[in-house]
């Protein structure tokens, strides 16, 4: 690999920009909701018991890990996932060089990072594109380094493992364990693989993925929280949160994305897969690809849901496409046996690593805050949604909730801005605290009066010290009073703070201090 050693001089100038830079970038809404629930477990509160997610408990477990190593900051998750996403990296580069595409390893190893860390704050670090990069972890484990299926036992432990911990994040994503299982039934028809190794490998992907899940259930067993995740993550998702909208309107954002955002990424990656479906005796790792892209498009189809973060895991392996692209240019650039064959080669290598660069540095361009020096000396985010609490207003909160609260008081926040009471760690009166999923609550739920009640009550147990509501959702005058087509939930938030006082008030949310 004579690449070998410009390829470590690039990667160590350029992670810790990008690293600097990755830290600047905000949260988005989901994962400011799990920093809270992961810090409030480290107070005590149980998964599922204790706080409730609608979500399974993967990507919680990886916030928890972040406030475990760094502490409570808002660049904390961004920490973890940046590391976690170098893992993926070289993960990935692996599976190429398994695949046989030696210099493709050093591409992707450059191409990737940049691009994930500039995909932008509703899609970098979310649940399927962290997922993915783990499934891609799973398939580098199934192949061995002939870019076969011939592997020791183990690795299929590792790979069965892996699926696991992606499922716990993203259930639609055990789509992939389905797959890998054909996989080894057709090698063994082919006869590729003999009887006795193909079930021994099954058994072994299946034990990696068991194995582990029996633990989970176990732990949720000793806890009694098993009831409280069924009501949450199961029956709520199936009463309430269904969407009964027709799935062709899925389509056109996908086009959108490939055809959009990811214009020159999608037109390189279609190159290298053309590529690659002419390169012999590298088909299983192809088919391992396109088994991903499967996994993502048919978790996309059954949620229903049409935000585009969930075709998010499509980005690692559009990366694997464009960095065979380059790849095979290099190899038929040095096979070239004529002088057009080598201007054809190298004219289609610079084309293509011009539409690299220059598309990179436009996503570090729009990334990029006003002073990145400045903002990564003061470790504070460098964007905000229009719709979200900018920095300022989020310091102002917390810090009029740390001046004016004691330790253990307690906060209710209503909406999504859950950076506040997790940069000020305070635990929240309601246990529900993804409060958006109690707003479409209807009594179709079979937990509804359930919930109601226990909301009531706590609003009264544990009384808060501090309530955060946005303003859209009351009226003006003493007390205030809730809009009419507010939810049953919000009402009674509303209704609870007749003797409560406003201390602050913005065009986004109005803190009342009890």
């Amino acid at each position: 690999m004579r690449l070998a050693p410009l390829g470590v001089i690039l990667w160590l100038v350029m992670m810790p920009l990008l690293c600097g830079l990755y830290l600047t970038v905000p949260v988005s809404p989901d994962q400011a909701l799990f920093d809270y629930i992961a810090w409030s477990h480290l107070q005590g509160d149980y998964y599922y018991a204790g706080v409730a997610e609608q979500n399974w408990p993967g990507k919680m477990l990886m916030h928890e890990l972040g406030i475990r190593i760094f502490g409570v900051h808002f660049w904390t998750f961004r920490a973890i996932d940046f590391a976690l996403m170098q893992v993926v990296t070289v993960v990935g580069a692996l599976f190429l060089y398994r695949a046989g595409f030696r210099t493709a390893f050093w591409v992707f190893l450059l191409v990737y990072p940049p691009l994930y860390v500039t995909a932008g704050y509703w899609m970098a670090g979310q649940r399927d594109i962290v997922a993915m990069g783990l499934l891609l972890a799973a398939a580098t484990s199934f192949l061995s380094t002939d870019g076969d299926a011939n592997r020791k036992p183990a690795a299929y432990l590792l790979s069965g493992a892996l699926i696991f911990l992606v499922v716990s994040m993203r259930p639609t994503y055990l789509t992939f364990l389905a797959i890998l299982m054909l996989v080894l039934l057709v090698l063994f028809l082919l006869g590729r693989l003999s009887f006795s190794r193909a079930f021994l490998n099954v058994i072994m992907l299946s034990v990696g993925f068991a194995a582990p899940l029996a633990v989970l259930i176990w732990l949720g067993h000793s806890i009694g929280a098993l009831d409280d995740f069924y009501q949450q993550t199961i029956l709520f998702n199936i009463e309430v949160y269904p969407v009964p909208q027709p799935r062709s309107r899925l389509f056109e954002p996908i086009m959108l994305l490939l055809v959009g955002s990811w214009h020159w990424i999608t037109l390189l990656a279609a190159v290298g897969f053309v590529l690659w479906l002419v390169t012999a005796g590298t088909m299983l790792p192809l088919f391992l690809i396109v088994g991903l892209v499967a996994t993502i498009l048919i978790s996309y189809f059954v949620q229903n849901k049409g935000f585009v973060y969930h075709l998010g895991g499509l980005l690692p392996l559009l990366c694997l496409f464009v960095a065979v692209t380059f790849d095979r240019a290099l190899r038929y650039l040095q096979a070239a046996g004529s002088r057009q064959g080598r201007i054809i080669s190298g004219g289609a290598l610079i084309v293509a690593a011009a539409l690299a660069v220059a598309g990179t540095g436009a996503k570090i361009k729009n990334t990029l805050p006003p002073s990145l020096g400045q903002q990564i000396s003061q470790l504070s985010p460098n964007i905000r949604a229009a719709n979200d609490l900018s920095w300022d207003q989020i310091t102002e909160v917390v810090t009029f909730i740390e001046t004016n609260t004691a330790p253990d008081d307690y906060v209710l926040q209503w909406g999504r801005d859950f950076s506040v009471p997790y940069l000020a760690q305070r635990r929240s009166t309601l246990r529900f605290v993804s409060t958006p999923a109690l707003d479409i609550l209807t009594p179709a739920f079979s937990g509804y009066d359930a919930w109601l009640s226990e909301i009531a009550t706590d609003l009264v147990e544990k009384r808060p010290a501090v309530v955060i509501v946005p303003s859209a959702i009351v009226s003006g005058g003493t007390p205030p009073q809730a809009r009419e087509d507010a939810s049953i939930a919000e009402a009674m938030v509303i209704a609870h703070l007749a003797d409560y006082e406003a201390v602050i008030q913005n065009e986004h949310i109005v803190v009342f201090k009890d």
